[in-house]
């Protein structure tokens, strides 16, 4: 029978450590706008205490007019009462209260006010800070979340930084106003409060079971919610493969199934929220009534004191279920806030490296590899003992069949990931003592994972900067945009849509060459940069690059090595090793991997395999 009274006090415990822990993350989150939502919370404060003003008024005047001497706590202000006339005392009673709750009522909403536009600051300073977060965060890290997350997180929970505000403030509100109220009815009648005291401790451990189911019903509706936004995003960024394989009742029968299990979590969150009040508010009743009948049965005190403490007692239950249920919303907040908190700041391994100090001038005359190891799991390298060079008015490519490391080349040269081994240098100097904006800035790359901005293609060449027309043309030129820029509805103002869905894939590809030749990086990266284009469009872009080769060094992966006649070196890996290197003509005498991948690209074409831009339809 001793068991469940620390079991109580246990559960009571992580309550107030749960609550204290969400307190203390709506003001670690707030950051310079913690000052305002102090602010709204001291206005609370003075609500609180407003709100004991009209039963301090109250009380006396119920002792005038039942003919009582009133409370021994308030005989002063029952004295001054009883030295008028009961009408006048009635009037001055009356005129005292509504001037109370008039001036509740502005301090109250002044305070919400306060707490509103504290709260909308707040937030929006949040979600800065998490787009930044995100976008400061390593690759590896990004590699590991599902796409949904961020977009929900920054979206959703960070919007719970609102509730749980406003909540601070109706906390202030709350407890102030149980105090000051708890506190009269102490002087009123500390027995009756004793009795109401025990009645309510008898009932708490069925409050710390609801709050406990609150809080569980809170965890499952984010996993569900969570679960619910990574199906949406799944199919939004799949569409085009749902609809050509008729998935559509699949993925239908999918999302039936995630909005069902959201909309259960969902409503049993709401319906606790929503039957706490009325359970409240009834077991209040039975409180009264019964403390009612043991005082009149056992005489505890005169009618007229009953009465009054029984009108403060009322006045103290509004009181106690704001404060209760601005709690609970503290606590539905609490799993929200535990994901912005995951994000703010993210772990330094989940970050990316702040280094210093940038490149020393304008240009870069050479990119080196040297030595690379490199895997994403480990025990598993991609790429082994990888070494090569490409120099400011060179053209070099590395080819190789799927999966022989090409790619993970062009994602450590741009700081993506980091080697195991091994080093990349620009101009001797080790990337890993450049800061990645510095890198990114020196080298250009366009990958075959085609993202394009929802705006039109004049900015988008522009890629977010201040350009003369003339660059962005001389861009367009050179990356054979020109050809079907005329076809297009508005010319240069053609807004390309979401990820770029009103163009092919060719000319999205084109579009993104252009982005990287108007930044004029002195190193390009081509990583399967045509792969969309039809062989002789890839050729004509090849060709403007050799004509301007002295500006910039080109480093291109590529699985179409027929076009690659005009390089200084082609690199050949096989399972994350040169195999081969050399020139075309080199290479094919030497009828080796490079040979062999030169006849199968071939064969491809003649048998119609081979991709191609396919002209104004959307990819």
């Amino acid at each position: 029978m001793s068991e469940p009274a620390p079991g109580l006090l246990a559960t009571a415990a992580r309550r107030v450590r749960r609550i204290t822990r969400t307190a203390g993350l709506i003001l670690r989150f707030a950051g310079p706008h913690r000052k305002l939502l102090f602010a709204a919370c001291g206005l609370s404060f003075l609500v609180g205490a407003a709100e004991a003003l009209v039963p301090l008024i109250a009380v006396p005047l119920i002792s005038v007019a039942s003919g009582g001497a009133g409370p021994s706590a308030l005989k002063g202000l029952v004295a001054r009462f009883l030295a008028l006339d009961r009408e006048t005392a009635v009037v001055y009673g009356l005129v005292g209260m509504a001037t109370a709750m008039i001036g509740r009522g502005l301090l109250q909403a002044t305070a919400r006010s306060l707490a509103f536009h504290a709260s909308a600051r707040i937030v929006n300073h949040v979600r800065g800070e998490l787009v930044g977060s995100i976008l400061g965060s390593s690759f590896a890290f990004l590699d590991r979340l599902k796409g949904g997350v961020p977009r929900h997180v920054v979206m959703s929970e960070a919007g719970k930084v609102i509730g749980g505000s406003r909540a601070l403030a109706d906390i202030a509100t709350g407890t102030v106003s149980t105090l000051a109220l708890g506190a009269l009815l102490v002087s009123l009648s500390p027995t009756l409060t004793l009795l109401v005291l025990a009645t309510v401790a008898a009932a708490l451990p069925l409050k710390l079971l609801q709050t406990r189911a609150l809080r569980r019903a809170s965890e499952r509706n984010l996993a569900a919610s969570l679960a619910l936004n990574n199906r949406i995003n799944e199919i939004l960024l799949g569409i085009r493969a749902i609809k050509l394989t008729n998935r559509g009742p699949e993925w239908r029968a999918r999302v039936a199934v995630d909005s069902q299990a959201s909309e259960s979590a969902a409503r049993r969150t709401n319906l606790l929220e929503l039957w706490e009040p009325v359970l409240i508010q009834a077991f209040a009743l039975l409180v009264i009534v019964g403390v009612l009948l043991v005082g009149r049965t056992t005489g505890l005190a005169p009618l007229g004191e009953m009465v009054a403490y029984f009108f403060v007692l009322w006045r103290a239950l509004p009181a106690v279920e704001g404060l209760s249920g601005a709690l609970n919303r503290l606590l539905l907040a609490g799993p929200g806030l535990e994901a912005v908190a995951h994000w703010l700041p993210l772990p330094e391994a989940s970050r990316e490296p702040v280094r210093a100090p940038r490149l020393p001038g304008p240009g870069v005359e050479e990119l080196r590899f040297e030595g690379l190891r490199f895997g994403y799991e480990p025990g598993r390298a991609v790429l082994d003992g990888v070494s090569l060079a490409v120099r400011r008015g060179e053209l070099v490519a590395v080819v190789g069949a799927s999966g022989s490391g090409k790619t993970s080349l062009m994602h450590l040269a741009v700081g993506m990931y980091e080697p195991w081994e091994g080093r990349i240098t620009l101009d001797g100097r080790p990337v890993s003592e450049l800061s990645l904006e510095a890198v990114r800035d020196a080298l250009g790359i366009v990958s075959q994972d085609v993202h394009l901005f929802n705006t039109t293609v004049r900015d988008l060449i522009a890629g977010g900067r201040d350009l003369p027309q003339e660059d962005v043309e001389r861009a367009a030129r050179e990356a054979e945009v020109t050809p079907f820029l005329e076809s297009l509805p508005k010319g240069w103002k053609t807004n390309v849509g979401e990820r770029g869905v009103r163009l092919s894939g060719g000319q999205r590809q084109r579009l993104l060459i252009a982005q990287v030749l108007a930044r004029r990086t002195p190193v390009l990266l081509f990583d399967e940069a045509t792969s969309a284009l039809d062989p002789a469009t890839e050729r004509r872009i090849f060709g403007h690059l050799e004509e301007r080769r002295q500006e910039r060094a080109l480093l291109v992966v590529t699985h179409r090595v027929a076009n690659l006649k005009g390089f200084d070196r082609i690199h050949v890996l096989d399972r994350g090793r040169v195999v081969e290197q050399g020139r075309f003509e080199e290479l094919v005498a030497a009828d080796g991997l490079f040979a062999h991948l030169l006849r199968k690209g071939r064969a491809h074409l003649r048998a119609g395999d081979e991709p191609g831009d396919d002209g104004d339809a959307p990819a």
